[in-house]
């Protein structure tokens, strides 16, 4: 009996090793294609490139203004008289140039602010992904778990007819088939749930991807290195840093407020059968108003400053307490020893099919090692995922 036992193990056993492979296509992909389809990006480059022209549209000339006046009096027929004028006004010249660059700057403004969002759309479908890796290994875990499983039942469903195994060790092993069933299920559920977020994400579009796994990520070997390369690509940082230069731009605009608009016209006067012609030269000065405007516009400025500043910071210790925790992680990571494990597993497997360790005892110690190998999961989730909040800008 013991025999048949450790025969038809051997054929259903097949230990379970993972290895971290390169998945870092099948990410890329995911994150081309939501970039390219997510209805949400679509929407902010086209509000970006509508404020853009928005803001462009009101550099331009006022209306040209036409007014002509006939004038009648007692005893001449028809028009006695008449004017037409015809004025153009338009701001000093130096305020247009100025407004271009303000535009120009709503441009990067719009650009960052973009990168910004999509950077957290890819962090969110990255997270996604993540999971989905994990979901599909702890698959294939519980796939093999369940395949001992069922090879056991059927050697001890046999075992029990001939009188060599007792019931109670084959209620035990019918226990854990159940359970290992009723977990696929929940992974199965699970896997479903992470493929219709990913869906709705990429616009509703399913993503396909070869061989989902980890991305070959590395962590620099110091946070000074990460720290310069972060602080000069971190959207939330370079959009701050286009909003403080905005803010520069439009004190600009604000302080040459006080410069005149100008008006310059034809005009035509008719008397009869006589007519004058003359040009309109005028100018407007905004007396009372460019004052409150230059301090709200400095005052913009200053909250601008601000903000980058506490977005630069905020961004700097988040990573570096990031990094030092996958640094732990990693430590952590390193301490398991897979080979370990699974060599444990095929000596307590051997232990049970010869009969020198009972089908309870087995379980108790398979149980830790499954306790194990999935916290190294959890451990591997967590530590993909503080690299991707990393590496990606």
């Amino acid at each position: 009996m013991i025999r048949k036992i450790y025969t038809c193990l051997l054929a259903g056993i097949s230990i379970l090793t993972f290895t971290a492979t390169a998945g870092a296509s099948g990410i890329n992909d995911l994150f081309s294609e939501i970039e390219r389809n997510n209805g949400e990006l679509k929407a902010l480059r086209e509000e970006g490139r509508a404020t853009v022209l928005e803001s462009s549209s009101e550099n331009t000339l006022d209306a040209t203004s036409i007014e002509y006046s006939p004038f009648f009096k007692r005893g001449a027929d028809g028009v006695a008289s008449s004017e037409l004028i015809v004025t153009q006004e338009f701001d000093f010249p130096t305020l247009y140039a100025a407004r271009a660059k303000a535009t120009d700057a709503i441009r990067m403004v719009s650009d960052e602010e973009y990168a910004a969002a999509r950077r957290t759309l890819l962090l969110e479908a990255g997270g996604l992904y993540l999971d989905l890796v994990k979901n599909r290994r702890m698959a294939g875990l519980l796939s093999r778990r369940l395949d001992i499983a069922d090879s056991l039942t059927g050697v001890w469903e046999r075992g029990v007819k001939d009188g060599t195994a007792t019931m109670l060790d084959l209620n035990r092993i019918r226990m854990d088939a159940m359970q290992l069933r009723t977990s696929l299920l929940d992974n199965e559920s699970e896997r479903v749930r992470l493929e219709g977020e990913l869906r709705v994400l990429n616009g509703n579009k399913p993503f396909v991807a070869e061989g989902v796994d980890y991305p070959d990520f590395s962590l620099p070997e110091s946070a000074a290195q990460l720290t310069e390369l972060w602080l000069s690509a971190d959207p939330d940082i370079k959009a701050g840093a286009a909003q403080f230069i905005l803010s520069q731009q439009e004190e600009r605009v604000a302080r040459q407020g006080w410069l005149p608009k100008l008006t310059v016209g034809y005009r035509r006067n008719t008397e009869m059968e006589e007519a004058s012609n003359g040009f309109v030269v005028g100018a407007s000065f905004p007396l009372f108003t460019t004052g409150k405007k230059v301090r709200a516009a400095v005052a913009k400025k200053r909250a601008a400053d601000l903000r980058l500043e506490t977005i630069r910071q905020r961004s700097e210790s988040q990573l570096t307490a990031r990094y030092e925790e996958a640094r732990a992680l990693l430590r952590t990571i390193s301490a398991y020893d897979r080979r370990l494990m699974d060599e444990t597993v095929s000596l307590l497997t051997k232990s049970v099919m010869l009969g020198q360790t009972s089908i309870t005892d087995y379980y108790t110690e398979v149980q830790t090692i499954k306790e194990r190998e999935e916290t190294y999961q959890d451990l591997l989730n967590r530590y993909n995922r503080l690299l991707l909040q990393i590496t990606v800008f």
